[in-house]
Order: structure tokens, then C-alpha cells, then sequence
């Protein structure tokens, strides 16, 4: 269960509590066993020594996984470290997955923004997209305003237009028959976009490029842009829901 949270909602918390709840469980089921010698006696000290802990002994890994010393206090200098070094493996893991997440998704990287298409697109796709948005005096009004070109670093999002996802403060939610979920008609309008421009919140003010998206916590909508990259043309500017459905709960960031 804990694993399939982590899948579906990976943020490194979320990984730093799995790790630390493993370990957690192996000292409950560690009382659970004295409880049981304790109440047994005999007979369940002969059962556990002819049983693993947790995998039957059929399975190789089994004896691979480690026996702590008896001693209480090894065990706790064991224990310690075991977990120590389980926890650096997982958030190493947890920071090469990030990395090699960012470096597959489309992209569109400049000094001071970071554009993220949710559909598979070329770059010069994403620039063509932004260049029509950019070219209205609306827009750049809305941004100039709001702080851009001021040190206001952008996480722009590129969404087909009859695409609704509940992760991005786009739009309110969809009509009924659409559900509360994703909707992500295929195939759609490969030349009309909605671009969705929002300040990130950064732990490193100075971040460009892709650092952005690595050192963003959170981001703060600012405006929906329909644009149609076929008629060069913006179609619509709307001001962002404030919070996805849900509220103000962290979602993930691309």
C-alpha cells in the first residue's frame, strides 16, 4: 500500500516516510515475536527458527536479507545504520528518477522561464506557441505587470485546448458528463493551445532554465492564453482558477 502511494503521488515526503515505515513495521513485527515467545513459549521459538520473518524461504532474497546481532546495543548501532544507508540509496534513487523525468519530457527552457508541454511536441513547436502569446500586447501587458522581465521566473504549461487536467489551475471543472478527472479527447487540434503562465515558487531565486522546474516548490497562476499557432493569432486570455479542485494541496509539478 505504501509503495502504491509513493507511484502515484511520488513526492520525496511521501518517500522518506515509506522508507522510515519499513523500517518501523520491522520493529513491530520484532515486539510482536517477543510478545508471542513471551505467551508460546517453545513451540513458537521453534516455529520462527524454521520460518523467515517475512518471505517464505523458498525465495533466494530471503537469505540475503541481513540477521542484526543479538546484543541490543549492535543491534541498535546496526539498525541505525541499515537505516541510514537504506534512506541515501532511496532519495538517490528518488533524485536520479527526478532528473531522468525532466530530461524526457517536452520542453522549452529561456533565462527566465520554463515551458512544459503536456503532449509530446518539438521545441520549435513550444517556441512557435509561445511566440504567438508573446506577440499579443494583452499578454505581455499582464506579464510586464505581474513582474515578468523584472527577475519573475515563469512554469508555463502548453495544453491542447480541449484538454481539462485537474493538476493545473487552468479552468473551473469541466461539464458533468466530463467527470472530475482528466479529459483528454484524442486526437485533438495539433495547432490550438491553451498556455497557462504561472510564477514559480523557487527555493533558488537565481534558478533559469531547467532549474526552475528543480528547485520549484509550488507556482502561482497568473493567465490562461488560447492561442491558434495556424491563424498566428491569441483566440482568449482568462484569468486561472486560483487552486486545482482539491484546494491548495501540493501537486506535481510536471
Amino acid at each position: 500500500m505504501g509503495f502504491g502511494v509513493l507511484i502515484v503521488w511520488p513526492r520525496f515526503a511521501v518517500l522518506v516516510f515509506y522508507v522510515a515505515m519499513l523500517f518501523v513495521y520491522y520493529l513491530l513485527a520484532r515486539k510482536e515475536e517477543e510478545d508471542c515467545v513471551e505467551k508460546f513459549g517453545g513451540e513458537f521459538t521453534s516455529y520462527i527458527t524454521r520460518t523467515s520473518m517475512f518471505l517464505p524461504e523458498g525465495f533466494a532474497i530471503a537469505r540475503l536479507l541481513p540477521i542484526l546481532p543479538i546484543e541490543r546495543h549492535k543491534r541498535m548501532v546496526v539498525g541505525n545504520l541499515l537505516f541510514a544507508g537504506a534512506m541515501t540509496l532511496a532519495i538517490g534513487v528518488g533524485v536520479g528518477l527526478r532528473n531522468y523525468s525532466i530530461g524526457s519530457i517536452s520542453t522549452y527552457y529561456s533565462e527566465d522561464a520554463a515551458t512544459i508541454s503536456t503532449v509530446l511536441m518539438g521545441e520549435t513547436e513550444i517556441v512557435d506557441a509561445l511566440s504567438v502569446a508573446a506577440r499579443d500586447p494583452d499578454v505581455r501587458a499582464r506579464l510586464n505587470k505581474a513582474g515578468y522581465g523584472s527577475g519573475l521566473k515563469l512554469l508555463n504549461y502548453v495544453v491542447p485546448a480541449d484538454w481539462f487536467l485537474v493538476d493545473l489551475p487552468l479552468e473551473a471543472l469541466p461539464d458533468k458528463d466530463r467527470g472530475h478527472g482528466h479529459y483528454t479527447p484524442e486526437p485533438f487540434d495539433p495547432h490550438r493551445f491553451k498556455i497557462l503562465f504561472t510564477k514559480a515558487r523557487l527555493h533558488e531565486a537565481n534558478a533559469s532554465g531547467a532549474d526552475i522546474i528543480r528547485h520549484a516548490f509550488g507556482r502561482t497562476p497568473l493567465l490562461v492564453v488560447f492561442v491558434d499557432t495556424a491563424a498566428d493569432q491569441v483566440t482568449a486570455i482568462q484569468d486561472p482558477i486560483a487552486h486545482v479542485p482539491w484546494g491548495d494541496i501540493p501537486t506535481p509539478l510536471f
